[in-house]
């Protein structure tokens, strides 16, 4: 989508605004469960996701456009998360922390099969659509030519690339530069 191989969930923010959702529910109510954690973290993504295509969308939806606004909006959850470690009691730190640093300690079944049934869900839709993905990364004329809605199809697979970075992160935390794995 954003024609970049290497494009990571981070470069978009969206692994960004997961990870202060949840820091966020972890500093302000020490006893949530894997659930709230889970449900904060799908709502810091879509928050942020929100924002970055919105302020996307502002300027034509151009793909350095759309980086550069993720980057931003990286760098400002970033900033977020530290302010919030740092002004909260020792022990949630701590919670916040191990969890900000990819961890599946802990994790049970029924914390994992909801996630689980999601990540099965998401990636049997771009298998589905694997055909419209491909053309979707090349230049903006070709899928137009080949019948591609591109704008839609774009806004479509960065939904799913929303939901799915946002399913990694909220089951195991935030892992560096997971557009690798």
């Amino acid at each position: 989508v954003t024609r970049n191989p290497l494009a990571e969930p981070a470069t978009l923010g969206v692994s960004g605004g997961a990870a202060l959702g949840a820091v966020t529910l972890v500093t302000t109510v020490p006893l949530a469960g894997s659930w709230s954690l889970a449900g904060a973290a799908f709502a810091g993504a879509a928050a942020s996701s929100v924002v970055v295509f919105g302020l996307a969308a502002r300027g034509g939806f151009r793909q350095d456009r759309l980086v550069l606004i993720g980057f931003g909006v990286a760098t400002a959850t970033s900033a977020l998360i530290a302010l919030l470690v740092i002004l909260t009691d020792p022990f949630n730190a701590t919670k916040a922390l191990t969890w900000l640093s990819g961890s599946t300690y802990g994790r049970t079944l029924p914390d994992v099969a909801p996630l689980g049934a999601v990540l099965a869900v998401g990636l049997a839709v771009a298998v589905a659509r694997r055909a419209a993905l491909d053309l979707v990364s090349l230049d903006e004329d070709t899928p137009r030519l080949l019948g591609l809605d591109t704008g839609r199809g774009r806004l479509g697979f960065l939904a799913l690339s929303v939901l799915l970075s946002a399913t990694a992160v909220a089951a195991a935390g935030t892992i560096g530069f997971v557009g690798l794995v």
